[in-house]
């Protein structure tokens, strides 16, 4: 009776998947243990699996047939065989990405038995409960909501941040999911905010190590009087924010766009973000379940606008056609071609209290990364060679002197983030003519992807417009490579 209810979330059932090896630690915090699975994918490579993990003097034990694959696991694993992969795994790969990609590697599953940490049971922080005394609010003035001020987030110190960081992985561990931000939280960078109607949002920012290589990634959870409802994600670059939104499918519908709403005011505020964009998946390419839903409309109604000009035209008639002709229903082939584009929305004007045009055109307002990517590529190959321990070196010493030779952070993540990011500075041909002030924020600034807080990146980078510029410049016009 307990086998159709694996991964319902509900408390007393087991969820079973695959998770990273700082998920599996914690499962074994909270309890109970999480046990193998023995799934057909993992018992496929069983077999290797254990003869990397076996000391050399044993290894040839995997060709016994005095014992099953599951009895040779059992016997070297003893009792408690996820304790004993992880501690493995960490004595033959001390460094963290190394020990993930490890994990990940052995493609093992889990079965985890669900207490506390359970659909059932997970809560956010007490608060103060929303009744429902009125109608549901179907229709949101967005404009209205991202200007309204954010409060203060909720005071906690370090235990209240681990207690927060426990319910955002019980949210996504008792669905068997992950997300970076949740997996990998920095417990200084959690902030959760009290909004209205009930609604919580929990932001949450990476640790220094697991930081994205330019952008900035922040995670969240939102819950409703208490209750989890969704998760997701904004991609901050310069002013510009990819958001990504998971609400639960037993919670869409209902108020489902002013929970939204206050997800993009937390962002907005906290990040600055002049724009937003969503990714087509969000609304249906390679997402069936998006394109029976209709949810390009969801984001429509709100101000998105697909950034393809041609994309805007049709998808303005067809909301034209929504309106004149009763009883008319998009087809599913017809949002699928609105997927070949993303969707945007500026903020600004709709906050002061334009609405959007249904062709509004699309300005980009932060450096297309790709293009910037491939630029640092080009640049390496024309200027060295492909030779990267050189350009890594040589660009280090370019931005130091550029930026002045005691700009470079003492403190190890800041350091080791500025020399990453140093490669992206000495391609700026100008960049020792620029003001001294901007000069020292952008040192500022590349030190700052490696602190405390990432946020303080985020926004140092929204203060150097000529660097935006420049960048821009770089992305679309990169130096050729050599034959």
């Amino acid at each position: 009776a307990a086998e159709p209810l694996i991964n319902s979330g509900l408390a007393g059932t087991d969820v079973v998947g695959n998770f990273t090896a700082d998920i599996l630690g914690w499962m074994a915090e909270t309890g109970p243990d999480p046990v193998m699975a023995w799934d057909e994918e993992f018992l496929s490579g069983a077999d290797e699996a254990l003869s990397l993990l076996l000391l050399p003097a044993e290894r040839d034990a995997v060709l016994t047939e005095d014992l099953t694959t599951r009895g040779l696991w059992r016997l070297a694993a003893g009792k408690h065989p996820v304790h004993w992969i992880l501690d493995r795994v960490a004595a033959l790969a001390p460094d963290p990405e190394a020990r993930e990609r490890l994990v990940d590697g052995l493609k093992l599953a889990v079965r985890w038995r669900l207490g506390s940490a359970s659909r059932t049971l997970t809560r956010f922080p007490p608060r103060p409960l929303f009744f429902q005394t009125a109608p549901l609010v179907r229709q949101v003035s967005l404009g209205s909501v991202l200007s309204e001020p954010l409060p203060r987030p909720r005071a906690g110190g370090a235990d209240d941040a681990a207690g927060l960081i426990g319910v955002a992985r019980a949210t996504l561990a008792s669905r068997a999911r992950e997300t970076d931000t949740i997996t990998w939280a920095n417990p200084d960078e959690v902030q959760l905010f009290r909004l209205d109607r009930g609604v919580d949002v929990m932001l949450i920012g990476l640790r220094p190590a697991h930081r994205l290589p330019v952008e900035s990634y922040f995670g969240f959870v939102a819950a409703r009087n208490r209750i989890p409802v969704a998760y997701g994600g904004g991609w901050v670059f310069f002013g510009r924010c990819e958001i990504g939104v998971n609400l639960f499918p037993e919670f869409r519908g209902g108020e489902s766009a002013f929970i939204f709403a206050q997800v993009l005011r937390a962002y907005r505020q906290r990040y600055r973000v002049a724009q937003f964009l969503v990714d087509p998946y969000q609304f249906g390419k390679g997402n069936t379940e998006a394109i029976r839903s209709g949810a390009f409309w969801f984001y429509y109604r709100l101000g998105f606008r697909p950034t393809d000009p041609e994309v805007a035209t049709e998808a303005s008639a067809e909301w034209a056609r929504l309106h004149s002709t009763a009883g008319h229903q998009t087809a599913a082939s017809v949002l699928r071609r609105f997927t070949a584009s993303p969707l945007f929305l500026d903020v600004d004007p709709l906050e002061a209290g334009m609405t959007p045009a249904l062709d509004a055109p699309w300005r980009p307002v932060a450096p297309d990364l790709p293009s910037l990517g491939l630029a640092v590529t080009r640049w390496i190959a024309h200027h060295y060679h492909a030779d990267r321990g050189r350009a890594q070196s040589e660009s280090l010493r370019l931005v130091s002197r550029a930026l002045g030779a005691s700009v470079r952070p003492r403190r190890k993540n800041e350091r080791e983030w500025f020399e990453r990011l140093a490669p992206l500075a000495a391609m700026i041909p100008d960049l020792g003519r620029w003001p001294r002030a901007e000069r020292r924020l952008l040192a500022a600034a590349l030190a700052a992807k490696g602190g405390r807080r990432e946020r303080d990146y985020a926004l140092r980078l929204q203060q150097l417009p000529r660097l935006r510029q420049a960048w821009q410049q770089t992305a679309a016009h990169p130096p050729s490579t050599p034959a």
